[in-house]
Formats: structure tokens, sequence, C-alpha cells
């Protein structure tokens, strides 16, 4: 008889997104709250790995990138950032965690990969949670077995040094063509503690539910996506229909005033089905921290 599953959701999290920005002077004094940021940073941390031979995550492949930006968005500059070593990062950090309840046969937790800073301009951790479960349903449309693999992500940055954060974000996707996502959800709303979401397999036999959770400084809009997201990477590009985006979001780097002097961040959930005999496509994430210097060029910030 064929099973049928119910996806529900269950995580929190909150990240925060860097983008460093300054003003020009107009006089020789130090630049007033309210004048508009001229130039502006994304920090940027990706990996691609995946799922070994006999279960857990595969070696990641890492890169960290600053581009400096104009108002409009264009790249003015860019530099790769150092990578923090992977047994540091762990073992430095702990906001945050995404963790499963119940069981069932055939699920498995695959491993955690982490990506994070600590430098004069910011401190950042982002971590990837993932999941399997084997054997999950029947798929009569096509009349065979199915896998799920799921990834919650949970993280966040806290700027430093007169920087304000605008905005953070974290991207996932499997490295495939083919249409695997059947559910996603982020954390959502404003003005929360602590941003809350939640997804998880549950299926005839007993549910499993993956939670992640972080507090953050209530300020600004919690919210996410499916597919595009306009600042994603071009790696993402090709497999877009199974991508799923997550952000913290504040004033944008507008304003010298705007955004967040405190920690914030946002977590996700992407569901993906695959036959169970299929191969296991790789994994690739990126996390983004978006961040402004608050006095301008004169006065100045830290940088990264």
């Amino acid at each position: 008889m064929a099973s049928t599953a119910h996806l529900s959701r269950v995580a929190t999290a909150v990240v925060a997104g860097g983008m460093l920005a300054a003003i020009a002077p107009a006089t020789a004094g130090a630049a007033g709250p309210s004048q508009r940021v001229s130039q502006t940073l994304r920090a940027g941390y990706g990996s691609e790995f995946g799922i070994g031979k006999h279960g857990g995550l595969t070696a990641a492949e890492r890169s960290a990138t600053l581009q400096v930006r104009a108002p409009d968005g264009s790249v003015q500059s860019s530099r790769a950032l150092p990578l923090d070593p992977a047994s540091r990062m762990s073992a430095r950090a702990n906001e945050g965690k995404c963790y499963e309840s119940g069981t069932r046969r055939g699920f498995k937790f695959l491993g955690t990969k982490t990506d994070a800073a600590d430098n004069d301009a910011y401190y950042v951790r982002f971590k990837y949670f993932a999941f399997k479960l084997n054997n999950a349903r029947r798929d009569e449309s096509r009349g065979v077995i199915t896998k799920q693999i799921e990834m919650c992500s949970v993280g966040g940055g806290t700027p430093k040094d007169g920087n304000r954060v605008d905005k953070v974000v974290t991207l996932m996707s499997l490295k495939t063509k083919k249409d695997r996502l059947i559910d996603q959800d982020w954390g959502k709303g404003e003005d929360k503690p602590t941003a809350t979401s939640d997804l998880g397999f549950k299926i005839k036999g007993g549910p499993v539910e993956i939670t992640g959770s972080i507090p953050v400084n209530p300020t600004n809009k919690l919210t996410g996506s499916q597919g595009y997201y306009d600042d994603a990477p071009d790696k993402f590009g090709p497999y877009r229909r199974n991508e799923v985006n997550a952000w913290w979001e504040g004033g944008l780097g507008v304003i010298l005033n705007a955004g967040s002097s405190g920690f914030q961040g946002n977590v996700g959930h992407a569901l993906w089905e695959l036959p169970q005999g299929a191969a296991n496509p790789k994994f690739i994430i990126e996390s983004g921290f978006y961040y402004h210097c608050q006095f301008g060029f004169i006065q100045g910030c830290a940088s990264a």
C-alpha cells in the first residue's frame, strides 16, 4: 500500500548579511546619520559538497569573497577573503542549531558544514545540517520508492567597530537540473526576538521533524524565497528550481544609521525527493553578509 507524506515545518534562525558601506565627505566634518551611503560591501561564503558512499558529507570545496559595490549594486572591486579552518569554526561559535525529533527506519543525520569568520569588521557563522530518509514513500505516478533529503540552515552575524548590518542571506540548492524540491520554509515576520520555522518528514510509520533555532535582536524583516534570488552567484542559475533562500533584511545601506548593530540572521529549510536508486546530487550553498559603515569615510570603520 502506498504511504502518504506530509511535510511539517519547525525551525528558528536569524542571520545577518554583510555589506560595508561608506559615504564620501561633503565637508571636513563627520558624516551625519541621515547622509546616504555611497559604497557598500558584500562578504560571501560558498561551499559545494556531496553525500559520501557510506553516508555522511564529503569534504567541501570552499570560497570566500569580499565585493565593494556602488549604491546601484554594481561591483567596483573584489578580493578573496581568508577561510577559517573548519576545526576552529565549529568550536568557536555556538549560536543556533538544527536538530531532529522522532525517528523512523531509514532516517539518517548526514552531518554539518560550517562557514564562519571573525575579523575586525564583523563576526559571522553559518551552519548547514543535512538529513536523509531512505524508502520515504512510494511515488504512484512513477511507480518508484523515493528518498528524501533535507537541509536546514541556521546562522547569522554581528557587525563590529561602527559597522551596521543591512542584510544576511543563506542560499542552498541541489546541483541537479531535475526538479527535486517538494517543500521549503524559512523564518518570517518582523520584530521577533527569535525567528522560527519547521520542516520535517512525516510519513506512515512515524514522524521525524527537524527544528532549527537561533536568538536575534528584533529589528526589521525575516523572509525568504524559492528559486530566483536577485543577488545569487551565477553558479545557482542552472539549479534555480531546487534553490531555497532565507534572509534577514534591514535598511539595505541607504542611509548611514540604517540597518542594525546587533546579531541578525534567519533559518531556512529545503526538502528534496528523488527515486531511491538515483545518485545523490551535490549540495551548493552560499552565505552573504551585507554591511556598511555608519560614520562614512572620514571617521571610518574596521574592514575585513
